[in-house]
């Protein structure tokens, strides 16, 4: 019986580590004028979900800000 609960605690804790999370990552852009100016902004908002740390750490390198929703 102990054995049987251990095991299923172990497989409940693998399903639980590898399920995806989700993330709301927002990214500014400048619009320039024919001179380099910056005449305005836009911001962008992408929802996304994901069981890797490695693609919000790549986002958050191309200077998105991403945070969990």
């Amino acid at each position: 019986m102990k054995k049987s609960l251990f095991v299923l605690a172990v497989f409940g804790s693998l399903v639980l580590a590898s399920c995806s999370q989700c993330y709301e990552c927002t990214s500014v852009s400048y619009v320039t004028d024919g001179g380099g100016n910056v005449v305005d902004t836009t911001t962008t908002s992408n929802d996304i979900c994901t069981a890797s740390t490695d693609e919000i750490t790549n986002r958050e390198a191309d200077g998105e800000v991403c945070r969990v929703k």
